[in-house]
């Protein structure tokens, strides 16, 4: 015979076959990065109302001998509103009031305020704090 040269049918199929392995191993880890990235986003996003919340909570308590603060939550699902009093300072989460169990904060005591705030597909994210004054 004489010594041809090109490819097999069986070379082209090892080929191919190695190439398809190593696009299925990038675009999981590409999948995989892409979902902590979004997981990471919502928790960032969930800490900072977190944040806001409790910085709002604290500046009513810290007000020189203001009435009690009522917590409560309003609506159902992922249209819940977290009012205190009359004023909307959260909406868009899910949210349960742990502590005050009744959701009255009494800013002439040193009171925990823990609330518990979660979005779909993510982990929930538990606000404890202590508000005081000093006295």
């Amino acid at each position: 015979m004489k010594n041809q040269k090109g490819i097999t049918l069986v070379e082209l199929l090892a080929v191919l076959a190695i190439t398809g392995i190593i696009i299925v191993l990038i675009f999981s880890v590409l999948l995989t990065g892409s979902n902590a990235s979004h997981r990471t986003a919502a928790k960032q996003q969930m800490q900072q109302e977190a944040n806001y919340i409790v910085e709002v909570v604290r500046n009513e308590y810290l007000k020189l001998h203001g009435p009690k603060i009522n917590l409560k939550i309003e609506g159902v699902g992922e249209q819940q509103k977290l009012k205190m009093g009359s004023q909307v300072i959260s909406r868009g989460y899910n949210y349960k009031i742990i502590e005050p169990a009744s959701g009255t904060i009494d800013p002439t005591i040193n009171s925990n305020l823990q609330l518990e705030l979660s979005a779909p597909n993510s982990k929930p994210f538990i606000i404890k704090t202590t508000l005081s004054k000093l006295r």
